[in-house]
């Protein structure tokens, strides 16, 4: 097989579209791709083990959605699974005849848990990166790990606020039992406890996961670009970052309405709103694409190429400059992990031969 046959063969495997000829010649082919490339046994077991379970479940998911529940396919083709784990995963970047040497200057190293904290008195507090996330009580605030840092005053008219940098992740748990997890260069504004307030009001810009606890007497409502959303208590995500040309609102579980001036939708698990001001559109979407940054990964398939590069440019806090013009609909393509430094992801989209890039500083230049 050439290269192109190899990986229309694991897009079938993927799919649970591979025939018992195409599956045997998969693996063979396979058994030969680790002998040539011995870099595979140096990948780390515990990362080898996190990407295999989540191909393992993806694979499994396409398989019962296209055999009415039944789970009798994926046991047949466990070997295969582990050869669609490479070639997804790691496959390509050992295609490219640079993947032995570095071809930038420097490296950048991928974001971390660091945060800021501001309390309504104007005091910020630096969130170890020693730590995931905090806890914020009515009139208490701790870690996840029960250790004080400060207390605050508890009403309900002060405001907190956690920051992450360009680089930056955390979790925070909101005194009702809520829980955020908050992507590079964002904001989440909060009031120190809900007590006595009608809903659950907070404000977001840039990105972040909810879980909302269940209250039904007090929406919880998160305001961020123009819009609202509001919810009784379920998990979604919103992408709401300034250089976006919509917020995103991504249902995972349960129901919630998303409302824009004079403009109102409710959607269902596995739909999105766009929301640009002057009304809202809802699309089916493939929630694993939108949740990638939660889950500690780049998906980047069938992604416009320049949102993709927005995404490395937070993660990675680096400035994407485009040497020459880059149409629209051009996409970018591959999955891999954030905790990888910079450079492995510029490869795996490299090896698409549409780009090129040149790293100065924390200057990433593109061109075609």
């Amino acid at each position: 097989m050439n290269r192109e046959e190899y990986i229309e063969i694991a897009g079938k495997l993927a799919d649970g579209l591979a025939t018992e000829h195409e599956v045997r010649q998969f693996n063979a082919y396979y058994n030969q791709y680790q002998s040539v490339y011995p870099e595979w046994d140096r990948v780390m077991a515990s990362e080898k083990k996190a990407i295999l379970d989540t191909m393992h479940q993806r694979i499994n998911k396409t398989i019962n959605e296209k055999n009415g529940g039944r789970r009798i396919r994926l046991t047949r083709w466990m070997s295969a699974i582990a050869a669609v784990l490479a070639i997804v995963v790691f496959g390509i970047y050992f295609f490219s005849q640079n993947s032995q040497q570095s071809i930038y200057k420097n490296d950048l190293a991928p974001g971390r848990n660091k945060a800021v904290l501001t309390l309504a008195n104007g005091k910020k507090i630096n969130l170890s990166d020693a730590k995931s996330g905090i806890v914020i009580k009515a009139s208490q605030l701790t870690y996840t790990d029960g250790a004080a840092i400060v207390a605050i005053a508890g009403k309900k008219a002060e405001i907190t606020t956690i920051s992450t940098p360009r680089g930056g992740q955390y979790n925070i748990e909101l005194p009702d039992g809520t829980t955020v997890a908050l992507n590079a260069a964002s904001t989440l504004k909060f009031p120190a406890t809900f007590s006595g307030a009608n809903n659950r009001l907070v404000e977001l810009s840039g990105e972040g996961y909810f879980e909302v606890a269940k209250d039904k007497k007090h929406p919880f409502i998160v305001k961020s670009a123009g819009q609202e959303v509001e919810v009784l208590g379920t998990h979604f995500n919103l992408n709401a970052y300034a250089d976006e040309r919509a917020v995103a609102t991504t249902l995972v579980e349960g129901s919630v309405k998303v409302s824009s001036g004079s403009h109102v939708q409710v959607i269902k698990p596995g739909e999105q709103a766009l929301s640009n001001g002057s009304g809202i559109r809802v699309n089916p979407v493939n929630i694993e694409n939108v949740t990638d940054w939660k889950e500690g990964a780049f998906s980047l398939n069938h992604l416009d190429f320049k949102s993709a590069m927005r995404k490395i440019s937070r993660w990675y806090d680096v400035d994407v400059i485009y040497e020459g013009a880059f149409p629209d609909d051009m996409e970018s393509g591959g999955w891999i992990s954030r905790s990888n430094p910079l450079s492995a992801v510029l490869k795996l989209i490299e090896s698409s031969g549409q780009v090129h890039f040149r790293l100065e500083g924390k200057k990433l230049y593109v061109s075609k």
